[in-house]
């Protein structure tokens, strides 16, 4: 067993892996396509890889349907997946209040504020 705090900043230390978690918290059961194009510019490699690594630490579950021969794969945060959510809910209020973060973070999906930094670079 590990630190909880030290596991988590680990995991959430990695490129994209706060902005796929928060994504799927707005877009619950997204499919993969739609998911990187929300993301963007992540890399489907990139995408596929935090993907596995959520699903291995049981926060993300993969749910595939078969319909006429096409498989069709979308992405939802479990129950955990739910719970660490709450933890960007509080850093999200803190920045707030801090005035780090405009007041409509809370409803708001970091993917958008990442676009709008990628587009100032």
């Amino acid at each position: 067993m590990g630190c909880s705090v030290l596991d988590c900043a680990q995991l959430l230390g990695k490129k994209w892996t706060p902005i796929v978690l928060d994504t799927l918290f707005f877009e619950q059961g997204i499919p993969f396509n739609r998911l990187q194009k929300t993301l963007f510019p992540i890399q489907a490699k990139v995408l596929s890889s935090r993907l596995k690594e959520l699903q291995k630490m049981g926060l993300v579950e993969n749910t595939v349907k078969t319909q006429n021969k096409i498989k069709n794969s979308s992405y939802r945060l479990t129950f955990e997946g739910k719970e660490l959510h709450k933890a960007f809910q509080t850093l999200k209020k803190w920045g707030m209040k801090t005035q780090k973060t405009p007041k409509t973070c809370l409803d708001s999906n970091c993917a958008t504020c990442a676009r709008r930094m990628e587009g100032k670079k």
